[in-house]
């Protein structure tokens, strides 16, 4: 059968975005999108399906994702298009360049300088070399998980937190020791 070549180009504010696939009848849609320098803004926030909005503000990420890759499967005659999605999250040394931060709700810290890599697909969710910091404070992890339309679940692997100072943000109250 004939396949019908795709090819996208555009930008929104600073972010560049291409898309590139085809759609064949008898095999349906495959459309890989990349964009660059992604501002974690409320419009991006606005665009995610709710049970994502709910992840988005537990975590309330500010700053911009270096890259953000996402590929769109559907097969001909498929009711839901199968979503892959793979972003970086970078802070090279050039202060030009994006930055990244998490102010997780259960957690105390702000944790700033994010850099890694983010998998989510099929229900799964996968980091691999993520690091951060807080002050003079780091940690260093990778991690694993699951999600649905109404929960997620990510447990760290191979935590590994440096230059933490014992202080009022984090000390632990004795009585429930």
């Amino acid at each position: 059968t004939c396949a019908l070549p795709i090819w996208l180009r555009g930008r929104n504010g600073n972010s560049e975005v291409r898309g590139e696939g085809s759609f064949r009848p008898a095999d349906g849609l495959h459309l890989r999108l990349t964009a660059d320098r992604v501002p974690l803004n409320q419009e991006l926030r606005l665009a995610l399906q709710p049970a994502v909005r709910n992840v988005w503000d537990s975590l309330r990420p500010t700053g911009d994702l270096d890259q953000i890759r996402v590929d769109v499967r559907q097969g001909t005659g498929a009711t839901r298009p199968d979503i892959a999605v793979d972003f970086d999250i970078h802070h090279p040394e050039n202060p030009n360049q994006p930055d990244a931060s998490i102010a997780p709700v259960s957690f105390p810290y702000t944790f700033n300088r994010l850099r890694g890599n983010v998998q989510v697909a099929n229900g799964r969710i996968k980091l691999s070399g993520l690091e951060a910091e807080h002050g003079q404070t780091w940690l260093g992890c990778k991690g694993s998980g699951t999600c649905d339309a109404a929960n997620w679940r990510v447990d760290l692997q191979e935590l590994q937190i440096g230059g933490l100072k014992r202080s009022e943000e984090t000390r632990l109250n004795s009585s429930h020791a």
